[in-house]
């Protein structure tokens, strides 16, 4: 396994124990697709935004920076 797909694995796990109340978020009901909290919560629970969460740098990524994406 390459570190991305282990990484992954852990970030999905640990996402997937979480509840929108665990963290001071309110629940809006509805199905959800997976368990835990969304892309969108965890972003807001870290401070960042979701966009961020969901980017990845292009592969020269001198020429990256946070604050274009």
């Amino acid at each position: 396994m390459d570190d991305r797909t282990e990484l992954s694995g852990f970030l999905k796990s640990r996402r997937a124990r979480l509840r929108p109340q665990d963290v001071g978020l309110r629940d809006y009901g509805g199905v959800r697709r997976v368990a835990g909290l969304r892309r969108e919560e965890l972003a807001r629970v870290a401070g960042v935004r979701c966009l961020l969460s969901t980017v990845r740098p292009p592969m020269n990524s001198s020429t990256w920076h946070w604050d274009t994406a």
